[in-house]
């Protein structure tokens, strides 16, 4: 049993090194008629070989029940301004279809936790959904949601986003391991949690859009910092002030998912935070039974310096 739970750390020690702490791509369709006229932005650091956009476009399908349309139009480019590449394509259906149903398989092309956000219109009706690999498929029913959809829908996709990031994986192992009891191990996740929905208030309210790459520097030095916290400073009666401010750089991130979804900040932070949560927990319980394991503090430093050297380096 032992060795299965010391598995199960070092393994989330080790996050695919092809995952994003931000990785999201936007969509626009627009139904006129028969005809669905689709673009697809997605940045640049997603795409290392631009000229892979036609299968990326290819990933977002369209279907009306069990008809689906026939592709007449596909166009991509790089956007320079934007920093992003633009796919383009125009579908004409057998009949102006009644129920749109869309189903996007990009994670498997580009990272497991990517989103995609899709805003479509038609007749001055507007819906958007959200897409990743829990919930690959949406239905567009051009209505207004109920509340309780809308909490549901957003609350969701947070606490989604928070369980497939390694970043977040790694800091509520650092709180796991640096908590000396259950107590703490509280303390120092309402700390976090405390930190996160500051920094995402503050900066929602500014609709700041960071690089992405300077988000995953952030996150990757706040785990290399806990490593330092637990190894050198192990007694630190200060570690949830420490703790609160390194969660507010993993705010940025949330935050710059909140508005790229155009969601409610309060139903992305309940998402988020009852996720982390569990998380912490499940990592808590883990540690406490390994008592609470110093290579992994090792792990941590070492893999938050890695990843950081290697995003600086482009």
């Amino acid at each position: 049993m032992k060795f299965a739970a010391l598995g199960s750390l070092a393994l989330l020690a080790a996050p695919p090194l092809a995952a994003h702490a931000v990785s999201i791509s936007t969509g626009e369709a627009r139904i006129e008629g028969a005809q669905l006229r689709y673009e697809l932005r997605i940045p640049l650091y997603e795409v290392p070989d631009p000229s892979r956009g036609l299968d990326l476009l290819a990933r977002v399908q369209f279907r009306s029940g069990d008809a689906r349309p026939t592709r007449t139009a596909e166009d991509c480019r790089v956007v320079e301004a934007e920093n992003a590449l633009l796919c383009t394509a125009t579908y004409q259906f057998p009949a102006p279809p009644d129920l749109l149903t869309v189903r996007s398989s990009l994670p498997a092309a580009t990272v497991p936790n990517h989103v995609h956000i899709l805003r479509a219109t038609r007749e001055g009706k507007f819906e958007q959904v959200v897409l990743d690999l829990s919930f690959p498929e949406a239905e567009l029913r051009f209505r207004p949601l109920t509340p309780a959809e809308i909490v549901v829908r957003q609350s969701g996709g947070a606490a989604w986003r928070t369980f497939t990031s390694p970043w977040q994986w790694l800091f509520l192992l650092g709180i796991a391991l640096a908590a000396a009891s259950w107590g703490e191990a509280a303390i120092l996740g309402l700390a976090f949690a405390a930190g996160e929905s500051a920094a995402a208030h503050w900066f929602g309210m500014k609709a700041l859009q960071l690089p992405p790459r300077f988000l995953e520097m952030a996150a990757a030095l706040t785990i290399a910092y806990l490593g330092v916290e637990i190894l050198f400073l192990p007694r630190s009666r200060a570690r949830w002030l420490i703790v609160a401010i390194l969660g507010a750089f993993h705010g940025l991130g949330l935050t710059q998912f909140q508005i790229a979804a155009d969601y409610a900040l309060p139903t992305v932070l309940a998402g988020s935070v009852c996720a982390a949560a569990l998380m912490l927990a499940a990592l808590t319980t883990l540690a406490r039974r390994l008592g609470q394991p110093r290579f992994l503090s090792w792990a941590l430093l070492m893999i938050g310096l890695a990843w950081f050297a290697w995003r600086l380096a482009g």
